[in-house]
Order: structure tokens, then sequence, then C-alpha cells
């Protein structure tokens, strides 16, 4: 078993709060485009700032979508984003976190190679309060809609206004950083949003999770990385629910009380199904860090996960 200290699933990407949209993906492929978040206006004059049109992107990596870069990317008509979008877009800097090593859809010039993880405030308060640090596992979830007038071989019905969320990466923690000097890499020194002396002064809080190289001593699979494509096992939203993708299906084992994350505890969220190896949920509006506890059944899942990837 994996000896994770515990389990966080982080919502990350744009969403509709903070960015006025969804990821695409490619329903076909399975391939997808994770956004980021435009910055807030506290952090604009103490974070690493890049520009969304200053994010290159491969050419056709979404097949039949032509953008040299995000900003590019959220101005297609095809994909539908509206002037909220655009303008959040245009207006503000990519708040570019988290990193989990190279990104398959990103070019030389603006990938990343370490994996990091930037918390402050409130949020951060939540996961210190949960005992997260040196060993736990985040797992990076986001609301992804699909191109639409493709073929869906994702299996399972998909709202193409709604969309779906889905995985998408993950990161074992290795090392954290909770002051400048505590970073230790010029990558991140120079690039990452929270990695700068202004930003820890401004952010007393501010934390920095950076990754292990490895997710065990026993195994090569790095410590984070991302899912290349979206599929059935990665999707969280239920497939008999897909008109309101705030209710999840997950493995039976969520339903006992000692494993539900945090925010998820209350009897009213939860529906266990009758074969008792699936549960529903119904997810909390906006919350960003569920943290639940390690367990062998969980290691079990997410190795079904992996496998996908390493087997």
């Amino acid at each position: 078993m994996y000896n994770f200290k515990n389990i966080v699933l982080s919502r990350k990407s744009f969403d509709s709060a903070s960015g006025y949209g969804y990821s695409p993906f490619d329903p076909a492929t399975g391939k997808y485009i994770t956004i980021p978040i435009p910055g807030g206006k506290s952090e604009q004059t103490v974070a690493n700032k890049t520009n969304y049109e200053d994010i290159e992107i491969k050419p056709d990596y979404l097949p039949g979508i032509c953008a040299t870069n995000l900003s590019e990317l959220i101005f297609l008509d095809s994909l539908g984003f509206n002037s909220r979008a655009k303008k959040e877009v245009s207006n503000n800097f990519a708040h570019v976190d988290p990193w989990l090593g190279p990104c398959p859809w990103l070019t030389d010039k603006s990938n990343h190679h370490v994996g990091a993880f930037g918390q402050v405030n409130a949020a951060q308060g939540h996961l210190s309060k949960n005992a997260v640090g040196l060993g736990s596992l985040f797992l990076f979830f986001s609301r992804f809609t699909p191109i639409r007038g493709r073929e869906n071989r994702i299996g399972v019905p998909i709202d193409p206004r709604k969309g779906a969320y889905f995985l998408y990466g993950w990161l074992k923690v290795g090392r954290i950083a909770k002051s400048f000097v505590d970073i230790q890499d010029k990558e991140l020194e120079l690039r990452h949003p929270h990695a700068t002396e202004a930003y820890f002064n401004k952010y007393k809080n501010n934390t920095i999770y950076i990754s292990n190289k490895f997710l065990s001593g026993e195994s090569e699979i790095p410590g984070c990385g991302y899912f290349p494509r979206l599929s059935k096992k990665l999707l969280l939203t239920s497939e008999h629910h897909y008109k309101t993708p705030t209710t999840w299906e997950l493995p039976g084992f969520f339903y006992e009380l000692d494993h539900r994350p945090t925010y998820l505890k209350k009897e009213s969220r939860w529906k266990l199904e009758k074969d008792e190896v699936k549960c529903l949920v119904t997810i909390v509006a906006r919350g960003q860090e569920f943290v639940f506890k390690n367990s062998h059944s969980f290691c079990i899942w997410f190795n079904q996960l992996l496998n996908e990837i390493f087997d």
C-alpha cells in the first residue's frame, strides 16, 4: 500500500467563478487542456506573472483546434467562451498552478520540469488544520466541457453546456516551502506565482508543496504528473446525473464516515448504491480542498487510475 499521509481532492483551473468558463477536452480522443485561473487583484504586485498569450501550446494538440497559446484558445469561437472569460484573460495574468511536471500540451518554452502547488489564506489554513504535509497526496480535479460536434468515446453522456468533473493529475508532497529561502529551485523561484519573497511577505501562510521524485520507494512512477487523456475511470460526475455535474459517483469505501472528505461529512450529501460498490455524493459548490484518510481501498482505486498510464 502507498504510504500516503492523507489525500487531498483539490479543485484547480478555470471554473464558473474564476474565469467564467471551463477547460476544454476532445471527447473523441480524451485529450484536454487545463486553463489556469486569472490572477487575483491582491496578487498583481507580488506574484511571478505570466500572460495567457505567453503560454504556448503545441499546434493542433486538440485535433482541429488551431491555437498557438492560451489566449488564442479562449478566443476561438468554436470553444464558445463568453465575453466575461475573454475579458478576464485579456486583463489579468494567468495563475499557473499547480505544476505537475512536464505538461503534454505545452511547448518546451512554456513547460515546467518540477512539481509544485501553492496555497494561501483560508484554504491553506484548512490544509494545515488537517495535517496535510510531507507524504500527503494531492489529486487534482476540474470541470471540463467537450468540444461540440465530436464523437463521444468517453462512454458516458456529458452535457456539452455543463460539462463534467474529471481527475486530471496528482502530486505527492516531498518537500514544503514555507518561506522564500525554502524554495531552493531556480525554476520555481523565477516562474511559480507563489514563489517570490514579496508573495511570502504579503501572505503569511503562503505554502508551496513540492513534489517527491517518485510515488514510493518501490515505484518508478513519478511523484507528480498529468493523466494524458480523460476517461470514464477518471470521471467524477455520475453518468446517471450528468445534468447536475456536482453529483459524483465514487467507490463505495468513500461512504464510510471516517473516509468521507472534509466539507462532505453530512449524511444528507451521500447515498450508497444498492450494490454498495459505488456511492453518490453532492459536492459543495465552491470547495477547493477536500481532505480524507489513506486506506488500502483507496490505494487499490488509485492504482487502477495509474494503470491507464503505467501498466
